[in-house]
C-alpha cells in the first residue's frame, strides 16, 4: 500500500524536515510505499491515481491546522488523512489526541481506525475547526500580511498591536438558518440564554437579522492559546456551534476575554450558544450607511476573506485516522 506524506515546509516555529525524514524512513521500513511531496497539485494527483486503483492507505499531513484544511478542500472525501501536527497550534490534532511522534504516528497507522467528521464550509472553503468574524479575524488578516516564514505565538503580537488601533468592534447583522423539520435551539448551560433565543427555529428570512460583535462558528471546540469558548461543540452531531458575544469595544473584550479564562463566560448574559445548520454574516454598515465590504473573516488561522459569508456544516465529510 501507498501512502502521500504531504509536507508543508513553512508550518510551524521550527525546520521539521528532519524528523519527517525520519517518519519515511520508518514507515519504509515498514513496508509502505511512500511519497514524499510538498507540492498540493502532486499530492492531489498523486492521490486520486492511487485511489483509482485501490492502492492508496492514507495521506498524512505533516504541518498544522491549515496544511489539513489545504487537504480536506483538495482530495476526494474517500481519502483518509492522518495528521502529524508540526504547526504552531495543531488544535484538530490535539483534539484526536495525535502526536508529531514517528512511533506514535506508526502505531496509529497501523491500528488504521477512520473516523468520519464534519466540516464546515465558508462559502466555498472548507475548514474543520472553526470560522470567525471580529476582532481575531483581523489579527489573522494582520499576520497574513506580514508574515515571511516559520511562526510562534508571540509572532502574533504587533499583528494585535496594530489591529487594535485600526479596528472599531462594529455590530455585525447575523441570520441563522435551520434545515426544515429541525431546530437550531440554543443549548447554553445554566439556562443562562436571553429570552429572545430560547427555543427559537429561523429560516432564510432578511428581517430575522441579529447583530453582534464577536461572532464564532465552531466545529471542533478548540480555539487558540487554550481558550476553551465552546466545549460543548462535536464534530461527530452534523451541526456547528455558534458562539456570540453582543457588546463590543476592548473593554468588553477584556472582560470577555478574562471570562473565558476562567470558563465562564457561558453564564453570561451577553453570550449565546446555538446549534445550527448554517448561518449567513452580513457586512456592517458604515457611518455613511453603507456596507463595509473590507470586514475580513477566518477559518482555522488563515484569512478566508471578507464579509458576507454563508457558513454550512457538511456532515461527516472527512476521514481521519485516530488513535
Amino acid at each position: 500500500m501507498h501512502l502521500i506524506l504531504a509536507f508543508n515546509p513553512k508550518s510551524g516555529a521550527d525546520a521539521s524536515l528532519p524528523l519527517v525524514q525520519g517518519l519515511q524512513s520508518r514507515l519504509t521500513e515498514l513496508g509502505f510505499e511512500c511519497h514524499l511531496l510538498d507540492n498540493l497539485s502532486s499530492v492531489r494527483q498523486l492521490a486520486h491515481s492511487l485511489l483509482d486503483r485501490d492502492e492508496l492507505k492514507a495521506v498524512v499531513a505533516i504541518g498544522g491546522d491549515g496544511t489539513a484544511d489545504a487537504l480536506a478542500n483538495l482530495l476526494d472525501p474517500r481519502i483518509p488523512i492522518l495528521l502529524f501536527p508540526v504547526g504552531t497550534e495543531n488544535l484538530l490534532a490535539k483534539h484526536f489526541g495525535l502526536r508529531a511522534e514517528i512511533g506514535h504516528t506508526c502505531q496509529v497507522l497501523l491500528q488504521n481506525r477512520v473516523v468520519r467528521i464534519d466540516a464546515g464550509m465558508a462559502n466555498e472553503q472548507i475548514f474543520l475547526i472553526m470560522a470567525s468574524c471580529g476582532f481575531d479575524a483581523e489579527v489573522v488578516r494582520e499576520m497574513h500580511a506580514v508574515r515571511k516564514g516559520h511562526i510562534s505565538r508571540w509572532s502574533y503580537a504587533f499583528p494585535i498591536w496594530r489591529a487594535l488601533r485600526k479596528y472599531r468592534f462594529p455590530p455585525i447583522p447575523y441570520r441563522v438558518h435551520a434545515v426544515p423539520g429541525t431546530s437550531s435551539a440554543t443549548s447554553t448551560p445554566q439556562g443562562n440564554t436571553p429570552s429572545s433565543h430560547r427555543g427559537e427555529s429561523h429560516v432564510d428570512d432578511p428581517a430575522s437579522n441579529e447583530f453582534a460583535a464577536w461572532i464564532f462558528v465552531f466545529n471542533v471546540p478548540r480555539y487558540a492559546a487554550h481558550l476553551d469558548f465552546c466545549p460543548q461543540a462535536n464534530p461527530e452531531d452534523g451541526k456547528l456551534d455558534l458562539c456570540i458575544f453582543q457588546r463590543g469595544g476592548l473593554p468588553a473584550g477584556m472582560h470577555y476575554l478574562a471570562r473565558l479564562f476562567l470558563r465562564s463566560h457561558q453564564t453570561l448574559p451577553t453570550f449565546t450558544h446555538r446549534l445550527c445548520d448554517s448561518i449567513t454574516i452580513s457586512p456592517p454598515l458604515t457611518r455613511q450607511g453603507s456596507p463595509d465590504v473590507n470586514l475580513p473573516f477566518q477559518v482555522d488561522g488563515d484569512p478566508g476573506g471578507t464579509l458576507p459569508v454563508h457558513i454550512k456544516v457538511l456532515p461527516r465529510r472527512v476521514a481521519l485516522v485516530v488513535p
